[in-house]
């Protein structure tokens, strides 16, 4: 995941480090897109989504750009350019939040990290 920061590294950092950025992701099946820490068991070329969401409590300046993911026996598809933009309050702050959707197919039996 990219995020479109203008002043770099140094400030990603620093927005991490005081709770102002936060980047996570998780794997669901079907409808489900809240994230669970339980393991999917999914069955070769079955559909399963890959949500990764990007937080701040600035604003986004720009949109974040997902690279390609290139994992062996696994088909990802990226089927929207753009992500899914919306804000949230959380004690009182605003966040500004962006989530990206892939579609992912598993190719052959095992586990996929």
């Amino acid at each position: 995941v990219f995020c479109s920061f203008p002043s770099g590294a140094n400030e990603l950092d620093s927005l991490i480090a005081n709770k102002q950025l936060e980047v996570r992701s998780w794997v669901a099946l079907g409808d489900s897109d809240e994230p669970s820490d339980k393991v999917l068991n999914v069955a070769v070329k079955q559909q399963a989504v890959l949500y990764i969401e990007v937080a701040t409590t600035r604003w986004f300046t720009g949109g974040t750009r997902i690279g390609n993911i290139d994992v062996p026996n696994l088909i990802a598809k990226q089927r929207n350019l753009l992500a899914t933009n919306y804000t949230e309050r959380r004690n009182g702050e605003t966040w500004s939040r962006q989530r990206w959707e892939l579609t992912l197919y598993p190719q052959a039996s095992g586990e996929y990290t």
